[in-house]
């Protein structure tokens, strides 16, 4: 595979290079999912898709790639991050780890990455658990996710646009309605804001469809 995993994905000045991180991501991601690893993982019943979440919060909010993730890194992204940013389903914990092993190893055999056994040592069944635990845990929800919960706990399916446009119509009613006087109504589901805000890639809508959701607003 002739891709350097080195590249930087940040300029000089530290400077976010978003087409050329999505870029990184795509590659790597579409690698994934025509290797052995991928592929094995697909056959047990897993989706790809959760290790372009890694990398988007990592570049995004740790400034790190793959070739410069370490172990601090990960845990950072896995107990900070995703239950802070991503809105999943119960039982996410192990699915995620599943999957995340299967990158790294991945990513050891094909670009012989010295980090790599590092990040695989996060990588166990306790991590599961915790993660499982702090992904539901509402006290680590950021604003954005713990709207997109309180949606799919009311009924709405949150993992399409539509779902979540009728639980923000229904919401702003509902602050209408209650206000004694104008509040400030929730974003849009359409709107967007920080520095790694954007759709998926055409490729990752392929590569995983899960009903998961990403605030990508920078902290």
């Amino acid at each position: 595979m002739s891709f350097d995993i080195q590249q930087p994905v940040f300029s000089p000045d530290g400077e976010y290079l978003e087409d050329a991180a999505m870029q990184y991501r795509d590659v790597l991601i579409e690698g994934f999912a025509e290797s052995a690893e991928g592929q094995e993982l697909v056959r047990q019943g897993g989706t790809i898709g959760w290790a372009d979440t890694l990398m988007e919060l990592g570049m995004g909010y740790l400034e790190v790639t793959p070739a410069t993730m370490k172990a601090e890194h990960m845990k950072e992204v896995l107990f900070e991050l995703f239950p802070r940013k991503v809105s999943a389903e119960p039982g996410c914990g192990q699915e995620i780890v599943t999957e995340l092993r299967a990158f790294w190893e991945f990513l050891q055999r094909e670009y012989s990455l010295v980090n790599a056994e590092a990040c695989l040592r996060v990588l166990t069944t306790a991590t599961a658990r915790r993660l499982e635990q702090a992904m539901q845990d509402p006290a680590n929800f950021g604003l954005a996710k713990a709207f997109v919960m309180q949606g799919w706990a009311s009924g709405f399916d949150m993992s399409t646009p539509e779902g979540m446009q009728a639980w923000a119509d229904t919401y702003n009613a509902g602050l209408r309605i209650n206000a004694p006087r104008p509040v400030e109504e929730v974003p849009r589901a359409s709107s967007t804001t920080g520095r790694a805000t954007r759709t998926a890639t055409a490729a990752r809508r392929k590569l995983a469809q899960r009903s998961r959701r990403i605030n990508r607003k920078k902290r």
